[in-house]
């Protein structure tokens, strides 16, 4: 029988776990588990992925999953890890997050089938509980005395000025609830989350221990950091974003392209479905030769098809390709987008082209020079490239040069360049 936990384990999923048995019951059972999603924004980020993957990879294994979109415990807002409370949200919005969070999640898995995934909201129950009704069926089962001891209400309660209220206080309850709601009505036996939900999850595995004398497990996923140390998913303009208007699939694919050698071969693990025979070769490869950067390409490849489709991943790759050294006589609208999300553009009119553009001009006008002069200074040291070709101060812009009619591409240096598009 295949060891599915231990492969959970080698690819780093697995942080803690309830000493309940969960092994044996993820090797040999058909579990339905599910996962907490609170729709504080409409998109996920990057940093939010690992326990959706792991959510992806035990149903690949067999079991059912749950996605609870939090709408009843969004109206609350979770104190973990955070040194201030949330701001609460509206109904409208936390709808509309739940919306975005939806369309997401449904890229990774399967809705379809036997095991197929379903998603529920918290808010179908939460919002009806009478308080009497809820202090008399959840709260009884729980003593202030544990509550104070969760990692997450300590953390606010020591050296913090802002303290917690009495709502974010009450919301591990919440959690628990959604937990006995989901034993009880779909025989869920397992939670999974980040680490920062081990106390949450814990509350939920103990009420329906106290309450229905039944065991139940939960697992939580590390919260990565990179090997330099700074926050996972995070660049010098925000959070990655899995919503293409939040960042383009270009600017998610250069994300991954960009990851350093000492973490891609633990994201493969963690943010692909490749075998772990297949990581194992691509990491042997690496050690060959690491300056060709295989591993990286891989990741980006897998993670930006995954999340935003084969031809999105095309037109991203062909215009990397284009950009960074190889010829194009023509280009798709999907590269084009892809160019335009990348690199700086300025449009020329045709009537303006006319006969030709001079090249020093060209070079002004896309913004790589603030002159004439420096940009002659520049052709003139061979600084200067048009697709890829290097120009001469003769040299002018024409109609040809524009691929497929639509875009040319003026290069200064090695990394600086500029579209030009023609319309």
């Amino acid at each position: 029988m295949k060891n599915n936990f231990r492969e959970l384990e080698r690819r780093g999923f697995v942080t803690q776990a309830t000493n309940t048995g969960i092994n044996k019951a993820i090797n040999e059972t058909r579990l339905t588990f599910y996962l907490g999603l609170d729709p504080t924004a409409d998109s996920l980020h990057i940093g939010h992925i690992i326990p959706v993957m792991l959510a992806a990879h035990l149903q690949k294994m067999g079991h059912k999953p749950i996605i609870l979109v939090g709408g009843g415990t969004g109206l609350i807002g979770d104190p973990s890890e955070k040194a201030q409370e949330r701001p609460l949200l509206s109904k409208d919005q936390v709808e509309k997050n739940i919306a975005g969070i939806k369309r997401q999640v449904k890229k990774l898995l399967d809705f379809n089938g036997r095991n197929k995934a379903r998603i529920i909201d918290n808010s179908d129950w939460l919002v009806s509980y009478r308080l009497v009704d809820f202090l008399r069926e959840i709260g009884k089962y729980f003593t202030v005395n544990e509550m104070l001891g969760r990692e997450s209400i300590k953390q606010r309660l020591t050296g913090r000025e802002q303290g917690i209220s009495f709502a974010e206080f009450s919301y591990m309850l919440l959690q628990a609830a959604d937990y006995l709601e989901f034993f009880k009505k779909y025989d869920c036996r397992l939670q999974i989350g980040g680490t920062d939900q081990w106390g949450n999850i814990i509350a939920g595995v103990d009420l329906i221990k106290r309450k229905l004398n039944k065991t139940v497990h939960g697992l939580v996923v590390p919260l990565l950091t990179r090997s330099d140390g700074k926050k996972f998913g995070k660049t010098e303009s925000g959070a990655v974003w899995l919503d293409p208007d939040k960042t383009s699939p270009y600017q998610l694919y250069q994300y991954w392209l960009n990851v350093s050698d000492e973490d891609v071969i633990r994201y493969l693990k963690l943010f692909t479905f490749l075998s772990l025979e297949e990581i194992d070769r691509i990491e042997k490869e690496v050690k060959k030769n690491p300056a060709k950067r295989e591993a990286q390409q891989i990741l980006a490849c897998q993670f930006t098809g995954m999340i935003h489709g084969a031809q999105e991943l095309s037109g991203i790759t062909g215009a990397c390709q284009f950009l960074f050294g190889q010829e194009k006589k023509t280009i798709s609208s999907k590269e084009l987008g892809c160019l335009c999300s990348a690199a700086p553009q300025k449009i020329i009119g045709k009537k303006n082209l006319g006969r030709g553009l001079p090249i020093d001009e060209a070079v002004v006008l896309v913004g790589l020079t603030k002159s004439k002069n420096e940009a002659r200074r520049l052709i003139e040291q061979g600084g200067v490239y048009l697709n890829h070709k290097r120009c001469y101060l003769e040299d002018k812009v024409t109609q040809k040069d524009f691929i497929s009619d639509k875009v040319a591409l003026i290069r200064a240096g090695k990394k600086r360049y500029s579209l030009l598009i023609l319309r």
